[in-house]
This record gives structure tokens, C-alpha cells and sequence, in this order.
């Protein structure tokens, strides 16, 4: 039978780890939850008025897309997909494969 400063160490030591891990999970979690805000603020392409996004004309972003891609040095396969946006300041996203 271990005594109880013993089992104090061992909860303490415990304790101490388990914090450790709990500290990291809500940290990063914490980022995952803000990750679209953090890339909104950090990338200027990203925003637009959120006049713009209402009454958005898909065929319009997607002729778009195609003319950007077609600018890129590296040949694109194919576009992957077009998201909207998840808010009325954010823009919409474009996806494709290049080699």
C-alpha cells in the first residue's frame, strides 16, 4: 500500500501532465475555430464589400477562374472546386490541381 504523500506526488505529477495536454488541445482548437477570421485578416484577397456577395453570378466567378488560371506559369489541370463564401466579407474560394 503506497502512502499518501505518495499518492499526493503521483496526483501532482499527474496533474502536471494532463494540464500540459489540456493547455495544448484548447490552444489549438481555439485556432482551428478562428483559422477563417486569421486567414481573412491575414490575406487581403480574401476580403471583398459585402455588397458584392449577395447576389453573386456563379457562372461569372467560374468564367473567372478560368482566366486566372490560364494567366499561372504552371499548367492547371482542372479547377477542383468553387466555394462560397462563408460570410457576405469574405470572397469566394477557388480550387485546382496543377502538376
Amino acid at each position: 500500500m503506497l502512502s499518501k504523500s505518495t499518492w499526493i506526488a503521483i496526483h501532482s505529477w499527474v496533474g502536471v501532465k494532463l494540464s500540459i495536454l489540456l493547455c495544448f488541445i484548447v490552444a489549438t482548437g481555439t485556432l482551428s475555430v478562428v483559422s477563417h477570421e486569421i486567414d481573412w485578416l491575414a490575406n487581403p484577397a480574401k476580403r471583398v464589400a459585402p455588397s458584392t456577395v449577395s447576389d453573386m453570378n456563379w457562372h461569372a466567378v467560374y468564367v473567372q477562374a478560368l482566366n486566372e488560371t490560364a494567366k499561372l506559369a504552371t499548367p492547371v489541370r482542372k479547377i477542383e472546386s468553387i466555394h462560397a463564401p462563408l460570410h457576405p466579407w469574405f470572397s469566394a474560394e477557388v480550387i485546382y490541381r496543377d502538376k
